[in-house]
């Protein structure tokens, strides 16, 4: 058999070639860019003399990947005159084409009807005049003018952008005092923001969403002696204020009293009241509560937080009494019933007797009874004695018992 040498050497060419061609490497591309989503939902609201903005926390780049944080925050402004909007167009009357043909003169001829004497004032509801106070809107201010109009109002790092982080949110009060009011007839000064974040390597950002509003000065006066009572079903709040009209209502507050910060309102209540109850609020727990009054809903402007009540809400409320007592004196015994309780942490009943006309009660049995009768045996004939029942919930709180029932044992 005639060897060929060529075979082996062409394989080992070819791996060599294979080789090459997996080790090949094309030109390096370069490191993605970790430029912060701009965000979109930037809103404005006034809580007193401070303007606070708010916006999601960015946690994408532009490209879709997670982003490790942010260095820096920036806050851009813009000011201009509110704006009224002219008033709405008066709607005419469809026309009646039947009346209008028996109205008009006959061709050819002359309309000799007298004009009716013209009525003074407006003639349709649409044309009357507005009534109340002007209401300004926010001006319309293009990308392209708020970025040659825009002045860096604040910039946060360190400690005061931590401080700014509530969980995913970041918040940033800036207080509002403009240097001169609008004179009578003026329109109101309208502000615009506009927010910025940056990373440590110094990617910034597109301008997030314009947010705004009209600041009201003076802001709504806040409310007053806030007074927070806790009871078994809830904390009962109650507050006074000054009577305003225009005003929309109130804002009731809570928090946890280890967080410092206000949250989104507990509870949103009517122009005329004064109180409210907090029916979702849980034993153990200590809360802060704080109502504010707004002047506007949308977007929010409210006054101040005037006062503030702690409450340490234990369970200190006791089962209701049970109530229908009643002793049947049988064979030397006597056999006691009494109603129901309903109470989520019932833990039981305890019996109480005292010979009658003696101080001191004696409970019948140290552990609570579940059961609603009880038959007390073992006692003399002839003997008087009182009776009372209290309901006792798990925390050891117990009723009054304050139905008395006299039994002679016979």
């Amino acid at each position: 058999m005639s060897s060929k040498p060529w075979i082996p050497a062409l394989a080992l060419g070819a791996l060599l070639t294979g080789l090459t061609g997996c080790g090949k490497q094309g030109d390096p591309l370069p490191p993605l860019r970790t430029i912060p989503a701009a965000a979109s939902d930037l809103a404005v609201q006034q809580r007193g003399g401070q303007l606070l903005l708010s916006f999601a926390y960015p946690n994408r780049t532009t490209a879709g990947m997670a982003l490790p944080g942010i260095e820096r925050v920036e806050i851009w402004q813009v000011e201009r005159p509110a704006i009224l909007p002219p008033p709405p167009a008066p709607v005419e009357p469809p026309a009646d084409d039947a009346s209008e043909a028996a109205d008009a003169p006959e061709a050819g001829g002359e309309d000799t009807t007298a004009p009716e004497a013209a009525e003074e004032g407006p003639q349709d509801e649409s044309e009357a005049a507005p009534t109340g106070p002007p209401v300004y809107r926010l001006p319309k201010v293009d990308n392209r003018e708020f970025a040659a109009a825009a002045t860096l109002r604040l910039e946060l790092s360190g400690d005061a952008l931590r401080q700014a982080i509530d969980g995913s949110q970041i918040t940033v009060a800036l207080p509002w005092a403009p240097q001169e009011l609008p004179e009578e007839g003026e329109p109101p000064l309208a502000v615009l923001f506009s927010a910025r974040t940056a990373t440590a390597e110094g990617e910034v950002s597109a301008d997030s969403n314009r947010g705004g509003l009209i600041p009201r000065l003076p802001p709504p006066a806040p409310v007053t002696e806030l007074s927070a009572e806790a009871e078994a079903d809830g904390i009962a709040l109650a507050w006074e204020a000054a009577d305003d009209p225009d005003a929309k209502g109130f804002n009731v507050y809570r928090r946890d009293a280890s967080n410092p910060r206000l949250g989104s309102p507990l509870g949103v209540v009517g122009n005329q009241q004064r109180a409210y109850k907090d029916l979702s609020a849980e034993y153990g727990r200590r809360y802060v509560y704080s109502v504010s009054r707004v002047a506007g809903r949308r977007p929010l402007i409210e006054s101040t937080i005037g006062s503030a009540r702690e409450v340490d809400y234990q369970d200190r409320f006791a089962p209701t009494d049970p109530g229908g007592l009643v002793a049947l004196s049988e064979g030397g015994q006597i056999r006691l019933l009494w109603n129901t309780v309903t109470a989520d942490d019932l833990a039981g009943y305890r019996v109480y007797r005292r010979t009658a006309g003696a101080a001191a009660w004696t409970a019948l049995s140290d552990a609570a009874l579940t059961a609603t009768k009880l038959v007390d045996r073992g006692l003399t004939l002839g003997d008087v004695l009182e009776y009372r029942v209290t309901a006792v919930d798990e925390r050891g709180n117990e009723s009054a018992g304050e139905q008395v029932i006299t039994a002679t044992v016979r």
